[in-house]
């Protein structure tokens, strides 16, 4: 969620999308196509994009969160599975936790 334009987004796996939900009014206010099996959002450490790990593509797609669309693709390992995101915003990275290998991919996204 961000607190600071109430908005909220929930990750649909099946669909392979993402709803942007007015958390005002609770109306989706669009849909974003990202990656396959989509798991897991979290907010960038310093703007307003979207960070959504895509467990089947081995993925995290980047959105803007004020036009709602993908801007970025980041690959992880071959054989990754991205369950998790957390954001440190102090070094501006993105942590990904990958099921697949016990292991966390550190992305460095630094200040927008």
């Amino acid at each position: 969620m961000n607190s600071q334009t109430n908005t909220v987004y929930v990750a649909s796996y099946e669909a392979g999308t993402v709803s942007v939900i007015d958390g005002q009014t609770n109306t989706v206010t669009a849909t974003i196509r990202v990656g396959r099996s989509p798991q897991a959002i979290t907010g960038g450490p310093r703007s307003k994009d979207i960070y959504v790990a895509n467990g089947v593509d081995s993925t995290v797609s980047v959105t803007r969160g004020r036009t709602s669309t993908v801007f970025a693709t980041i690959h992880l390992p071959e054989h990754a599975i991205p369950e998790e995101l957390a954001t440190d915003s102090g070094t501006d990275t993105i942590y990904a936790a990958d099921n697949g290998s016990d292991t966390v991919s550190a992305i460095a996204v630094g200040p927008k």
